[in-house]
């Protein structure tokens, strides 16, 4: 990013990744080496675990209904947006505790692949369906199987609450909407 001298002081925020390509006048030479520091993944705490499940969980139930109307296109932007992102956000998490929170996750995930095992790598990659109902709800059955379980692991590795009435409710609803495709 090149900066106009008069908004230096004001606009510029340094990053751990930042890099100094050219300083004419020194103003940069107390920038540290870059590293990934600043985006590694954050230990969460109580609120950020308990608000990422109960978005993920209550989200889920918005995929449902939009299958159960028919409304493919809603159905998938729900599952692909607010859904996957607190999907992506329990993962995350995940291989923070698996690092020690010394990895960095990557935007969209880009370097999950290598703190994960190829058999739970392979599950999440499963989850991303086409545009046909059967294969959307598949997805959302097979992120809910991986969110339980990797929130379960969570809650237990770092001492947080896991509301597992929330998911067991949730998870109830969503095979009671499934069954009511198959009654008609």
């Amino acid at each position: 990013t090149l900066f106009p001298l008069d908004k230096l002081a004001k606009e510029f925020e340094r990053d751990s990744l930042t890099i100094t390509l050219l300083d004419k006048d020194e103003l940069f030479s107390n920038v540290p080496r870059p590293s990934d520091s600043d985006y590694r993944v954050k230990r969460p705490t109580e609120k950020d675990f308990a608000e990422c499940c109960n978005e993920f969980w209550w989200v889920c139930t918005y995929v449902a209904k939009g299958l159960a109307r028919k409304e493919i296109i809603y159905a998938k932007d729900i599952l692909e947006k607010p859904v996957r992102d607190m999907f992506l956000k329990i993962i995350e998490w995940h291989i923070g505790i698996e690092t020690d929170f010394t990895a960095s996750f990557g935007k969209s995930g880009k370097n999950m692949q290598a703190h994960l095992s190829p058999e739970l790598y392979e599950r999440i990659l499963s989850t991303y369906p086409d545009a046909e109902a059967e294969e959307i709800w598949k997805s959302l059955i097979k992120m809910t199987d991986i969110f339980r379980d990797l929130a379960k692991k969570i809650a237990a590795e770092l001492g947080l609450k896991y509301n597992l009435d929330e998911a067991h409710n949730v998870n109830e609803y969503l095979k009671w909407v499934y069954s009511l495709k198959k009654e008609k």
